[in-house]
């Protein structure tokens, strides 16, 4: 029996057609990213998104943002003084 042979179990198969809808090609964003890109403080970020006010992820112990998404809420949340 040779590499070639070998089939991976059907869950791995699977990987491949999740990793190609885009989900996961956007690098994420540290808190401190966030906050240097908002001019904000990394409390100040992280009490945004504990209350649900930043759109955020949690990976593992870690909270990341998508920038895409960021930008989205900054266009959706920005008020315009007059």
């Amino acid at each position: 029996m040779n590499a070639n042979s070998i089939k991976p179990p059907a869950s791995v198969s699977k990987i491949p057609a999740i990793l190609g809808t885009g989900l996961n090609t956007e690098p994420l964003l540290t808190v401190e990213e966030v906050a240097r890109y908002l001019r904000l403080q990394p409390g100040t970020v992280r009490g945004m998104a504990r209350r649900g006010g930043l759109p955020v992820v949690k990976v593992g112990r870690r909270w990341r943002f998508k920038r895409s998404l960021i930008e989205s809420w900054l266009r959706d949340n920005m008020k315009v003084q007059e």
